[in-house]
């Protein structure tokens, strides 16, 4: 049904003859939001099955910034070409997400050019992923004996559904058993639907881009902290976000204490927002990320864990959600996934320097810039919802594998 902006000048009051999900939904009304001193959003109503007011649309959390980030956007995408970092992956075991296609799939090949000595091939399908095994092989330069048939690298596809606790938590265990080191963790995989379905408790967006994304990060950290001290090298763990995080709302960091991830994955409510979904797991992303490099930052503890943007990119994610609009966006800007992949791998070969860092393009953009974090993710009250998404999902994780976030403190 087509929704109309609205100006609400009056709060709302909590409907008592509404249904206890109604009732959720009102959460976000304008005197709560009034409490922190702030009426940024408007109001777009439909009329649901109750002939209730719900909340469809909210300003984006970082509205003030938004040309500068399209500004920047649009330039990086016409004007810039990503580049390979100039130094290579020798004797490194890297573990790419999602790497069977896509932007996966070209950054696995690029670590596998920059000899790489093991390569992990994380992935939802295994057919897939050893169809991009032997795609892979194929591609890299033959051996100086031609009849040497060995793979010059050890590429292994692994089992990962991201849509399964146990199944990150089963890759975890044997990474901890069979490796003897990890150096690269890349967290790419992800999906983009607006469709709400279920994933163990939450929305599937939720699940696989926030929740089993980090569950992975931390359940491996212990063995990357162990590489550092053993091969004295710099670990990395790079999170593949997106500038569209940017554009998210978020009206769920109005809800009650402890209730965001509830309110993000209550039927009612996100299906009228699901168009925005992909872009609100990102925003997340960026606030766990931010969260969770201080805690290790704090704990002294080796390696770096950075987030990037490869831009705007021709694959496959927004399978579900093509249309001539999308399709004509790509035509005109999209770059190629190897391209964009360039970026991953910079990020998993950046400095120091880019702990709990953004970056684009390649490189380390400094908050405030136009291709950097939202003015949301840098506000105060961006600080304190960061806190508290921080203080939900470690409770979550902690309750699917007990101790899971000890790593951190």
């Amino acid at each position: 049904m087509a929704a109309s902006p609205m100006a609400d000048e009056s709060p709302h009051k909590l409907n008592t003859n509404t249904s206890a999900s109604t009732q959720k939904a009102d959460y976000s009304h304008r005197t709560r939001d009034a409490a922190l001193g702030k009426t940024d959003f408007t109001w777009l109503t439909t009329t649901g099955n109750n002939n209730q007011n719900f909340l469809l649309g909210l300003r984006a959390t970082s509205d003030t910034s938004r040309p500068a980030q399209i500004m920047g956007a649009i330039y990086s995408q016409f004007f810039v070409t990503p580049s390979l970092p100039s130094t290579r992956f020798t004797s490194k075991t890297v573990i790419v997400t999602g790497s069977n296609t896509g932007l996966g799939l070209a950054a696995a090949r690029h670590f596998a050019e920059l000899d790489a000595a093991r390569l992990i091939l994380a992935v939802r399908n295994v057919a897939a992923g050893e169809a991009a095994k032997k795609s892979i092989l194929e591609s890299l330069v033959p051996t100086e004996t031609a009849n040497d048939t060995a793979a010059p690298i050890d590429i292994q596809v692994w089992p990962l559904d991201l849509a399964s606790y146990a199944s990150v938590v089963a890759l975890s265990a044997r990474a901890a058993t069979e490796l003897d080191r990890i150096d690269v963790l890349l967290c790419n995989a992800g999906v983009y639907t607006q469709r709400f379905r279920l994933a163990e408790q939450d929305e599937l967006s939720i699940t696989v881009n926030v929740v089993s994304t980090f569950l992975l990060v931390l359940t491996l950290l212990p063995k990357l902290c162990t590489t550092a001290g053993t091969f004295a090298t710099e670990q990395h763990v790079s999170a593949v976000t997106s500038e569209l995080h940017a554009w998210a709302p978020l009206p769920e960091r109005l809800a009650p204490e402890g209730q965001i991830f509830a309110m993000l994955s209550d039927p009612e409510v996100a299906e009228k927002v699901m168009a925005h979904r992909y872009d609100v797991s990102k925003l997340l992303q960026v606030l766990v990320v931010r969260a969770l490099a201080e805690r290790m930052t704090r704990k002294k503890m080796p390696g770096v864990l950075n987030m990037l943007t490869p831009g705007f990119c021709w694959t496959e994610i927004a399978r579900e959600s093509y249309g001539m609009g999308i399709k004509i966006a790509y035509a005109i800007m999209a770059r190629t996934a190897d391209a964009g992949s360039r970026t991953l791998v910079r990020a998993a070969r950046a400095g120091r320097q880019s702990h709990g860092c953004y970056m684009a393009d390649g490189e380390v953009v400094e908050d405030g810039k136009s291709m950097g974090v939202s003015k949301f993710v840098r506000s105060e009250e961006g600080r304190a919802v960061q806190e508290r998404v921080w203080g939900e999902l470690k409770a979550k994780l902690d309750g699917i594998r007990a101790g899971a976030t000890e790593v951190v403190g």
